[in-house]
């Protein structure tokens, strides 16, 4: 007769003990930061040994590295340059809406050859344009100056005044707000 606790008995209280604290990470929704790549690494791998056809899909939240995700936007036209960065910020929420206090880079953008610059107002106005702002995403305090807003709440906060030629803006997810800077 043996006395003290079996090895398997302590594997399967381990491995207890992991599932209940992945299941409320996940209804949680705010992943901190280490959890979060320890998640997405263990998720692909995972995966990656089961049977499937095509890529491995990612999970919604773990997203790719930043270098991938740095563009360099040639155009000398404002308009089309608030265009673009009104896409940019748009696939950044929808990416990451709902992940609550995750703070995520989506893109990093060299702005070349504007001629002029682009402000806060422009590219609400565009969102207006294409019907985004207020359905998907509001904007409704201007964080520099004055101009278009759109919505009763502040998801989109502007840490620049003025986009230029030259400069090299960072659209990111944090705490269910997009950061434009």
């Amino acid at each position: 007769m043996k006395k003290g606790i079996a090895l398997e008995m302590i594997a399967a209280m381990t491995l207890a003990f992991v599932g209940v604290a992945v299941l409320i990470a996940m209804f949680s929704s705010s992943f901190s930061g280490s959890f979060k790549g320890v998640y997405c690494s263990a998720y692909s791998k995972v995966l990656y040994i089961l049977p499937h056809s095509g890529p491995v899909p990612t999970p919604k939240g773990c997203g790719t590295s930043n270098e991938e995700n740095q563009i360099i936007i040639l155009a000398k036209d404002p308009n089309f340059v608030a265009v673009k960065l009104a896409g940019y910020i748009m696939n950044c929420w929808e990416k990451y809406q709902g992940y609550g206090n995750v703070r995520e880079v989506c893109y990093g953008l060299n702005i070349k050859g504007l001629e002029g610059f682009v402000n806060e107002s422009m590219i609400n106005k565009k969102l207006i344009e294409q019907k985004l702002c207020p359905s998907k995403i509001e904007n409704s305090q201007i964080d520099s100056g004055s101009g278009i807003t759109c919505g009763a709440k502040n998801q989109i906060r502007f840490l620049v005044e003025k986009i230029k030629q030259g400069d090299f803006i960072v659209i990111s997810f944090f705490n269910e707000t997009i950061e434009v800077g």
